[in-house]
């Protein structure tokens, strides 16, 4: 028992200091350049495994002093995150308020079967959805699908995948435009029920130097969000930025996005919300273990989030969808 409890001790030590310097490494250089880059999107995994594993430390290292090294590491994740396990977040519509329901759904380019993917948004029925990697063969196979449902469509499909992008709407869509980013955006106008919105659809850039692991460069993404930014502030209307962003919500520019947009999920969303497994998607036993939040559906002014859900179907694709509910309010 005595060599279990040092052999326990010296793991919580290891753990704690080595959790410790990767917090303080990721306050110092913050979405700079990496010394660990693939562990730097799973700090808050580093957080969440110290708060498990402090009230077992407390109990059986001796002495419990080494434990504490577990303890910011642990606070820290409460105050980041324990909103989002209070109960009843869920909030109801104002009595004869619009609301709409918005999706946003990462398809997957080469996906094993698009008539999942058609399953999984009729199953969900929002009332628009945004689709990133969206190919030619995603068009000839969606479009007939989803057509019934959504006459409104905004579509740009590519035969690189990666780029293409679309919009389905139950609502009329306008001023479609295609924002050259680096793996494709979109933004449009929506009608709903004569209240206009304007509507973007973002796929960010990956934050791993040329799709390796072993090298993070943020810049491109972070470039992406400056231009996202600007574009924001120029709309006099309601605003809503749906799309896989490849950022985390300990990142910067997530930081920039929600000093101006509601992260609906963050608002009105129960749990951690991880929607991809990372850089562990590389990895065939760990690519179905969701580990990251890099979907989001953000709201402007005007909007009020009332509830965000991941879907639990992904239809053959390595992300799963995100869906939220939100209230027009009254101007």
């Amino acid at each position: 028992m005595r060599r279990l409890r040092m052999i326990l001790s010296a793991g919580v030590l290891g753990y704690g200091g080595f959790t410790s310097l990767a917090l303080l490494t990721r306050a110092v250089l913050g979405d700079g350049p990496q010394p660990t880059p693939m562990l730097t999107p799973m700090i808050h995994m580093l957080m969440l495994g110290a708060l498990l594993v402090l009230p077992l430390a407390l109990a059986w290292c001796r002495p419990r002093r080494g434990a504490l090294l577990l303890t910011p590491p642990a606070l820290l994740f409460i105050a980041l995150y324990g909103s989002q396990f209070v109960p009843g977040r869920l909030q109801p519509a104002t009595e004869g308020a619009q609301t709409l329901r918005v999706m946003t759904y990462n398809l997957r380019w080469r996906s094993a079967g698009y008539d999942l993917s058609a399953g999984v948004i009729r199953s969900a029925d929002p009332d628009i959805v945004a689709l990133q990697e969206f190919s030619l063969e995603a068009a000839d196979a969606l479009v007939p699908a989803l057509s019934d449902r959504y006459p409104y469509q905004a579509l740009d499909p590519r035969e690189n995948g990666f780029t293409g992008t679309a919009v389905f709407s139950r609502y009329p869509l306008s001023e479609q435009e295609y924002i050259p980013t680096l793996l494709g955006s979109q933004r449009v106008r929506v009608q709903v029920d004569g209240v206009p919105l304007v509507f973007y659809n973002i796929h960010a850039a990956i934050p791993f130097g040329m799709g390796s692991v072993l090298t993070m460069d943020n810049s491109i993404r972070s470039g992406e969000a400056s231009a996202l930014l600007v574009r924001l502030a120029a709309e006099h209307e309601p605003v809503i930025v749906a799309g896989d962003f490849n950022m985390t919500d300990l990142s910067g520019d997530y930081a920039r996005i929600t000093a101006v947009m509601n992260d609906s999920y963050r608002a009105a969303g129960w749990g951690m919300g991880w929607t991809h497994a990372g850089p562990l998607s590389r990895i065939p036993v760990l690519a179905e273990m969701r580990m990251l939040r890099i979907d989001y559906i953000f709201t402007g002014r005007g909007l009020l989030p009332l509830s965000a859900q991941v879907w639990p179907d992904s239809g053959g694709s390595d992300h799963l969808p995100v869906l939220a509910t939100v209230e027009i309010l009254a101007s």
